[in-house]
């Protein structure tokens, strides 16, 4: 039969592990939770960047269709000055032809 002393020596010695234990357990939760803490921040983030990947992705759509306008209204307007060039040209001929018959019919 163990004595009286042993007995609280094996009691001692079991509440020590018992403590150990409970601060293993403490620390992993602890470690555990700042584990998800650690998840969240990243899954955060992530859907923060994506978000910001579509506005930019938005802004890119946006920035080139206001670039094919561009490029269209261009063209339109090198068209146009085309046009304004041939009109002169056709003006500056009726205008010396006018000039031609009004000289013919003073003649």
């Amino acid at each position: 039969e163990k004595s009286k002393q042993a007995v609280e020596m094996e009691l001692a010695m079991a509440k020590r592990a018992l403590e150990t234990e409970k601060k293993r357990g403490a620390g992993m939760a602890v470690a555990a939770a700042e584990s998800k803490q650690t998840v969240e921040k990243e899954q955060t983030l992530r859907t923060a960047l994506r978000d910001k990947l579509s506005a930019t992705q938005a802004q890119l759509a946006d920035t080139q269709e206001k670039l094919s306008a561009v490029d269209i209204q261009t063209g339109l307007d090198a068209e146009l000055n085309a046009e304004r060039a041939r009109v002169a040209e056709a003006t500056a001929l009726v205008d010396a032809l006018e000039e031609s018959l009004n000289e013919g019919e003073q003649q």
